[in-house]
């Protein structure tokens, strides 16, 4: 798994001179994959396996990428810039929920983590 430094300036060329306004993600968008802070990674990697039936992939100190259906990760929670943060206050902004689809079409579910970040199955 590599990581590659995201080129910003050739991104932004492409847009002209006036960037667009956000108008939020068109109907229908659908993102590969999520990346969460947390405050404590191997225990975030725990609830992801327990909780929810998450395979971790690849994991290390700091951080424990998950997936189902052997894909190499969905979710990653990481302590990069967090590490020992605890449950998230109403007064700070974050991340609501992350909406995952269900393939088997089960039930649809609501689930938290203790950073305070709602997982949402449908």
């Amino acid at each position: 798994m590599g990581t590659y430094a995201l080129d910003v300036q050739g991104i932004m060329g492409t847009l002209g001179t006036m960037p667009p306004s956000w108008r939020g993600a068109p109907e229908g968008t659908s993102v590969g994959h999520v990346h969460l802070k947390v405050g404590n990674a191997p225990r975030a990697g725990r609830w992801w396996r327990e909780t929810l039936g998450f395979d971790a992939v690849s994991s290390r100190d700091d951080a424990v990428f998950l997936s189902t259906g052997g894909y190499h990760h969905h979710i990653a929670v990481n302590q990069w810039l967090s590490a020992g943060a605890g449950r998230r206050s109403d007064r700070e902004t974050g991340l609501d929920f992350v909406q995952l689809v269900r393939r088997d079409g089960g039930a649809a579910d609501s689930f938290e983590d203790d950073w305070g970040t709602r997982i949402r199955l449908g």
